[in-house]
């Protein structure tokens, strides 16, 4: 566990607070947490971050989600992609499960294709937590609408499994995390 930096993506505003496009921010939260971690301020990478022990950063793009690529940038300038992971909402994962792949998939997903502009690649891993089946209307409000108060359990639990989740891919890579939680039911 040396060296590793686990991005998650979300929006600052507080409106955002409970919609499914925090599930980045939210499961940093849950890690931090649980390691007894607080987020400090740094402006030079317009981020939030907390260390674990390990050398282990957790970070939170303080930019919005469109512009999250900045903030990653900035703080991966010097490291090895290899060291990242993203975490991240998807409407392309059934809600209830998440996935661990070795190149984020922008589809759509503005704060993702922005990271893929500035670091020009996509080659790292990513933890997409699912929000779908795909809404029949507008994308953009679902993922920022609150999530209704009656999925609001379930929804917390999801974001704590994949905060587990995430001390098996500092501790064993990404290999492991993949192999243990792609296509497990958080839910059951």
């Amino acid at each position: 566990m040396r060296n590793l930096t686990i991005i998650g993506l979300g929006n600052p505003e507080p409106r955002f607070e409970w919609s499914r496009h925090q599930a980045g921010f939210m499961v940093v939260d849950e890690v931090a947490a649980a390691h007894g971690a607080t987020f400090s301020y740094h402006p030079e990478s317009k981020a939030y971050i907390a260390t674990l022990p390990g050398d282990i950063r957790l970070i939170k793009p303080w930019t919005g989600m469109n512009e999250s690529g900045f903030t990653v940038e900035a703080v991966m300038r010097a490291l090895p992609l290899t060291s990242l992971l993203l975490v991240y909402d998807d409407i392309n994962v059934a809600f209830g499960a998440m996935k661990y792949t070795l190149a984020a998939n922008p589809d759509r997903h503005n704060g993702v294709i922005n990271v893929h502009e500035k670091l020009l690649t996509n080659n790292f891993s990513a933890l997409r937590l699912g929000l779908g089946p795909k809404p029949s209307g507008d994308k953009y409000d679902f993922v920022t609408a609150p999530v209704p108060a009656d999925m609001r359990q379930n929804y917390t639990r999801c974001v704590k499994a994949a905060a587990d989740s995430v001390s098996v891919w500092c501790e064993f890579g990404h290999s492991r995390a993949a192999n243990n939680f792609n296509g497990r039911k958080l839910l059951a």
